[in-house]
């Protein structure tokens, strides 16, 4: 059995990668290594190597750069992450194939798509980087140090994203969890890196039924070809329990997506159809 909680959500920035790159000769290093760069102020990466979207953190005295990577001349952004640092802005080490989604250092494990737009955080002694995919995806992995390399995932329990304007929030109900509220027509709602095993049937929520409406289920935000369906019936705010089967799921990790849908009051009225507090796979 699957059981997930209604967790905080992580904001994850979208931004777009780097325009086409100028003439030049691409270096694209093929294994992990610090690439020391002496003595240049502009541009602070080696010529050849074009990097975009870039985040900046100071840690510990020394600035980082996450950036995305343009791999060829004709095509933005790669599967690879490079990351810049420096302690003095004059002389500059690239960390190459700090993260990946694909080949031998693939810490991805949702996709293959290319990565772009990445941004570093530190929390309790542990390194996390947030990155984009070019499938509209978004994830995240971690070090213990703002160097990387960088690896794993996190688990859908700590990993939740919030997608589908501003009215989707995340409520605080007790102590021990939270719930997903503001759900109008339109909202969207994604979990990421659930590990789908062969034998689920059933899918079994909690919701509080306020106007009702219909909830459409995914994977990997694909609605051509859904895996679950459910309707709510409008209430008075009571919380109710919900059962729907299970269909056409392709095991191992994948986001699991749910879209709503019911009446609209619009932009300036919208109308609230749902909260839900958990979802569990059976």
């Amino acid at each position: 059995m699957h059981f997930l909680r209604i967790v905080p959500a992580v904001l994850l920035l979208v931004a777009a990668c780097s325009p086409k790159p100028q003439a030049g000769v691409v270096r694209i290093p093929e294994s992990r290594e610090a690439v020391q760069v002496e003595g240049m102020y502009n541009p602070v990466c080696p010529m050849g190597v074009y990097m975009a979207d870039p985040s900046a953190k100071v840690i510990d005295g020394k600035l980082y750069i996450a950036c995305s990577l343009d791999e060829t001349l004709d095509r933005w952004c790669s599967p690879y992450h490079h990351l810049l640092s420096t302690g003095d802005l004059r002389n500059w080490t690239l960390h190459t194939n700090v993260l990946a989604s694909q080949g031998p250092w693939d810490a991805v494990s949702h996709s293959t798509a290319d990565l772009y737009a990445p941004d570093i955080v530190e929390k309790d002694g542990k390194y996390y980087m947030y990155y984009d995919l070019s499938d509209w995806t978004e994830g995240v992995a971690f070090s213990d140090q703002p160097q990387g390399p960088f690896i794993g995932g996190v688990d859908a329990a700590r990993a939740c994203l919030v997608n589908g304007g501003p009215h989707v929030r995340l409520m605080e109900g007790r102590s021990d969890r939270e719930i997903l509220a503001g759900l109008v027509n339109g909202s969207k709602a994604a979990w990421k890196y659930i590990d789908f095993p062969e034998e689920i049937r059933k899918l079994t929520l909690r919701v509080r039924a306020l106007d009702g409406g219909h909830i459409a289920m995914a994977q990997d935000q694909s609605f051509s070809g859904r895996i679950a369906d459910v309707d709510v019936p409008s209430g008075k705010g009571e919380w109710i329990t919900l059962e729907c089967e299970v269909k056409d799921v392709k095991t191992g990790p994948h986001a699991l997506w749910f879209m709503f849908s019911g009446k609209s009051g619009g932009w300036k009225n919208p109308v609230e159809l749902s909260q839900i507090d958990w979802f569990r796979f059976e």
